[in-house]
């Protein structure tokens, strides 16, 4: 399994970390799987010395999704907080825009994926 998804930045953080902030998807740029659920708002979050994601969602029903993950970009498992389906996420940067993503379920790769977030003209100061 694997995507790309393209999110607009809606609220900036004054974070160096140009991935910080509030993300909504941009289903019109994103390469969407049919029939899964999807990510509408992602909420990347400084926190000490890791990095808070909030993900809200619809699953492939319409169901609304929330979840939590607390951990840093190196590559190692950390554990997900509110998904039925997987239970630790693995981030590592490839550069200051694009994060590769692993996803497990009970220590078993589950699957893979890509996000990148693409700069904005018109950011919200």
């Amino acid at each position: 399994m694997a995507a790309v998804l393209s999110f607009a930045m809606t609220v900036v953080s004054l974070s160096a970390n140009p991935q910080m902030g509030t993300w909504k998807l941009n289903e019109a740029k994103s390469k969407l799987v049919p029939g899964m659920g999807k990510n509408t708002t992602v909420t990347y979050v400084e926190h000490n010395d890791k990095i808070r994601i909030t993900v809200d969602g619809v699953d492939k029903d319409g169901k609304p999704t929330h979840s939590v993950w607390v951990g840093k970009f190196d590559g190692k498992a950390y554990p997900l907080k509110g998904s039925p389906s997987l239970n630790a996420v693995a981030y590592r940067t490839v550069n200051d825009r694009t994060n590769e993503i692993t996803t497990l379920k009970d220590a078993k790769w589950h699957g893979a994926a890509g996000s990148q977030s693409q700069p904005l003209g018109n950011r919200a100061q």
